[in-house]
C-alpha cells in the first residue's frame, strides 16, 4: 500500500466552501501516479516502453468532506491485475476517520496506437496484487447513455481549452469532474455528493473544440449524466445527490 498526504487549500474550494470534485479526484490521480513512480513505472519507463495506463471506470463513495486547511491521507493499492486491465482502490482519511472510498479500473495501452496491450509480467511484478477490497465495484452500474442525450434535464456546452489537455494529448479525467460539478452547482446551488460512478469511453481531443454535458434525473436522489459531441459519447455516469 502507498500513502500520500495532502492539505485542503483555499484554491480547492467551490463557492460553498467545500472541496471541489476535481480537487478530490486530482488527489486520487496524484496518489496513483506517485505510487507508480516509487515502484519504477514512471514517465521514463512509459516513454521507453511506449505504454500507458488509461482510466476506464471510477466509483467513489463520500461519507464526509474535509474542510479548509484539513490534512488528509490517501491510501492506495493495486488490488488485481490480469490480461489488459487492473483494479486500484483508494481510502481517504481525515485523522483516523475514513471519509472517502474509491475503486478504479484501468486498461493498459500502447502509447503510440492507443490500442489495448497485454500487461507484461514485469509490470505485474512491479505493482503486485494486494487482494484487499474496500467494498466498491467500479463496474456495478450500467445504463444506456444515448437515452440521457434525448431526455436531458440540463444541457451545457464547454469550449475545450489548451489547459484542459494533459500529457497524454487528451482532456484530463479530472476536467470531467469540473464540468459535472459546474452543471450540478447551476442546478442545485448547494448540495453534497454521496456517490459517483463514471465510465470513460472515448478521449476528448483539443481538435473536437467543444463538449456537451447532459444531466437527467433517474430517481429521487440519482442523476445520470453523459459527456458527448454529435455522435460521440466520451463519458457517462451516475451521481447521488444529498441535501
Amino acid at each position: 500500500m502507498f500513502d500520500m498526504k495532502a492539505k485542503i487549500n483555499y484554491r480547492d474550494l467551490n463557492k460553498n466552501w467545500k472541496p471541489r470534485l476535481d480537487t478530490l479526484t486530482s488527489y486520487l490521480q496524484e496518489s496513483a501516479i506517485l505510487h507508480s513512480e516509487t515502484i519504477g513505472f514512471n514517465a521514463n519507463y512509459m516513454l521507453k516502453n511506449k505504454c500507458a495506463w488509461i482510466l476506464n471506470k471510477l466509483a467513489i463513495e463520500i461519507f464526509k468532506l474535509p474542510k479548509l486547511r484539513d490534512e488528509i491521507k490517501i491510501t492506495t493499492w493495486s488490488r488485481e491485475i490480469h490480461t489488459v486491465k487492473a483494479y486500484r482502490d483508494f481510502n481517504v482519511y481525515l485523522d483516523d476517520e475514513l471519509i472517502v472510498k474509491a475503486s478504479s479500473l484501468w486498461v493498459f495501452v500502447d502509447a503510440t496506437t492507443k490500442k489495448l496491450k497485454r500487461i507484461p509480467d514485469e509490470v505485474k511484478n512491479m505493482y503486485g496484487e494486494e487482494k484487499i477490497s474496500n467494498g466498491i465495484d467500479p463496474e456495478k452500474f450500467n445504463f444506456e447513455p444515448d437515452k440521457i442525450k434525448n431526455s436531458n434535464l440540463i444541457l451545457k456546452e464547454h469550449t475545450i481549452r489548451y489547459t484542459d489537455i494533459d500529457t497524454n494529448g487528451h482532456m484530463n479525467n479530472t476536467t470531467f469532474f469540473t464540468l459535472l460539478e459546474d452543471i450540478l452547482l447551476e442546478k442545485f446551488g448547494d448540495f453534497n455528493i454521496g456517490e459517483i460512478n463514471i465510465c470513460f469511453k472515448n478521449e476528448v481531443l483539443y481538435e473536437q473544440k467543444t463538449i456537451k454535458v447532459a444531466l437527467t434525473q433517474s430517481s429521487d436522489e440519482i442523476y445520470d449524466f453523459v459527456f458527448f459531441n454529435d455522435d460521440i459519447i466520451f463519458s457517462y455516469g451516475r451521481v447521488k445527490i444529498c441535501f
